[in-house]
């Protein structure tokens, strides 16, 4: 490419950028959201029977609940044997998983609505295991 065509390519971006930046608020919307995200190395163990993880997964700021929109946990190691990387052996991740969801079913419940969490995705990777919950009825 040209020295020439160069500087139009440049010049035209920078119109469009300051044309894009002039109609911002026809395309964009600034909310706040509150996301909870965690982490944890289960070191190749099974989730304990007798508790939940709400010390983790419940927040209180100034004696006021803070409702988040998005929670997203992840844990390391928790299937470290060897055939964990040969075979697809799911027990021990259902069992987080469904330890995490009983706690955000315990921490956060109401009637309203509002405070239900719905699963959004959960995504594996060798020992690794990452799930998102996102809240009923936040507008996005």
């Amino acid at each position: 490419m040209s020295s020439l065509n160069a500087t139009k390519l440049n010049e035209t971006t920078k119109r469009l950028e300051k044309r894009l930046k002039d109609r911002e608020d026809e395309y964009i919307t600034y909310k706040q959201f509150h996301i909870l995200v965690g982490t944890f190395n289960v070191n190749n163990r099974h989730p304990p029977s007798d508790s939940l993880l709400e010390e983790w997964l419940y927040q209180v700021t100034n004696k006021q609940e803070i409702l988040p929109d998005i929670i997203a946990v992840g844990f390391q190691e928790i299937d470290t044997s060897s055939g964990a990387y040969l075979y697809d052996h799911r027990k021990k991740e259902d069992e987080w998983e469904e330890m995490v969801r009983k706690t955000i079913q315990k921490c956060y419940k109401t009637k309203d609505d509002n405070h239900k969490f719905q699963s959004l995705n959960r995504v594996r990777l060798m020992g690794k295991l990452k799930i998102k919950y996102l809240r009923k009825k936040k507008t996005f």
